[in-house]
């Protein structure tokens, strides 16, 4: 409501990080770490953390995304864009985003299978055999880091490779013939 009504108080901005920030601080610090440690008791109730986490990001998206299209609605087009063509800083963020939404992934899927800890089904049979065990998160989040980063090498090598063929493409083409013209031109006759 806060963030609505700085909105139309000319104060977009504010609200947007208002919101953002009031997000991410019940997303991930407050129901992320506390979640994680609720959802290891196994109830029905506690288990619908991850349900509200979602919608509360979703609901975060869409109200940021709004508020963007109030603030912006009447702003002026400096510049155009070109296709195939991206700052440097698109760029660096594009590989930032894709870094932390492959980790992420590894990631929130340890932490599910890790809840289960030394156990087939939770609370029902449990695992007594000598190599039960469930890594520490600490662990898993270096093996994860290691996963993502030589999944990202390979990706580059590839992109990496597909420039090669590129340039060898190039020098092997013909040069364009020059534009003699017209004959019109030519003799002056214009």
């Amino acid at each position: 409501i806060v963030s609505v009504l700085l909105t139309f108080l000319g104060r977009g901005k504010v609200g947007q990080s208002i919101y953002f920030a009031s997000t991410v601080l019940l997303v991930t610090f407050f129901l992320g770490v506390w979640g994680f440690v609720a959802m290891t008791d196994a109830s029905q109730f506690l288990r619908n953390i991850a349900v509200c986490q979602v919608l509360m990001v979703l609901t975060c998206l869409v109200l940021n995304s709004t508020i963007d299209v109030l603030m912006l609605r009447d702003a002026e087009v400096i510049g155009g864009m070109k296709w195939g063509h991206i700052p440097n800083r698109g760029a660096y963020t594009l590989i930032w985003n894709c870094l932390a939404v492959v980790m992420l992934m590894g990631l929130m899927g340890f932490i599910r299978s890790g809840l289960r800890e030394d156990w087939h089904i939770y609370g029902v049979m449990r695992d007594i055999s000598d190599w039960a065990w469930t890594p520490p998160q600490a662990t898993m989040t270096l093996n994860v880091s290691i996963i993502t980063f030589i999944f990202l090498g390979l990706v580059a090598f590839v992109f990496w490779l597909a420039d090669l063929a590129h340039i060898d493409d190039e020098e092997e083409a013909p040069a364009p013939a020059a534009d003699t013209g017209s004959m019109a031109q030519i003799s002056g006759e214009v």
